[in-house]
């Protein structure tokens, strides 16, 4: 189980160190946003949570990520924090959702 964890480990190191040498912002978005997926598969969500947030950080609109953070939280079982990224992508995306002032 460790060696598994370790080679994982390696493998997303490397990729890390090829995206992060020569990629524009949304191909580094991207692969954060990967990246955090495949953690999540493995159910490694302390490491996916911390990928979702590096790709926030690049693009703090980035509704995708808002998303994942909230699946994350529901799968920690934390109430309150879901619901706040949760909506974070539908205010952004669908802003026609909004009220009107008359």
């Amino acid at each position: 189980m460790n060696n598994r964890r370790y080679s994982i480990f390696i493998i997303l190191f490397l990729i890390f160190c090829l995206v992060a040498g020569c990629s524009s912002p949304d191909d580094k978005k991207e692969a954060f946003l990967n990246r955090g997926k495949a953690l999540m598969e493995e159910k490694e969500y302390v490491n996916a949570e911390l990928e979702f947030r590096n790709a926030v950080q690049i693009d703090p609109e980035y509704a995708d990520a808002f998303f994942m953070l909230g699946q994350i939280e529901l799968k920690k079982k934390i109430l309150g924090e879901p619901v706040g990224c949760l909506k974070k992508p539908c205010g952004s995306i669908l802003p026609i959702f909004r009220p009107r002032s008359n």
